[in-house]
This record gives structure tokens, sequence and C-alpha cells, in this order.
């Protein structure tokens, strides 16, 4: 899913979401129930992946 196609699903503006992806927002609550209902997804799953990927080794 593009961060357009995101937006639009989730309504959360392109540029916040560019500021997440970019490391330079830190969601609120309120933001990850947006982005998750846009997804389809629980909010617990996407703190699951971002701990999984924060303890994955960087190559």
């Amino acid at each position: 899913m593009s961060a357009d196609e995101l937006a639009d699903a989730s309504g959360v503006i392109r540029e916040r979401i560019g500021a997440l992806e970019a490391g330079q927002l830190d969601p609120t609550y309120e933001l990850l129930l947006e982005i998750a209902d846009g997804l389809g997804t629980q909010p617990s799953a996407l703190v699951i992946l971002a701990e999984q990927l924060d303890a994955s080794p960087n190559p």
C-alpha cells in the first residue's frame, strides 16, 4: 500500500504519514488507531511489528 493509499484509507494526511515513515513524528495513540483502521488491522499488530523491526539486526 502506498502512502497516498494509506492516507485515503485512514483519513490521515499524507504529510503526517511521510513524517512517520521518516522517523520525524512519533505516533499518538489516536494516530495509531486511525492507521490501523485504514490498514484493516488491530493497533496491537502494528506495535508487535514495530517491536520486531526494532529487534532485528541491521546489516
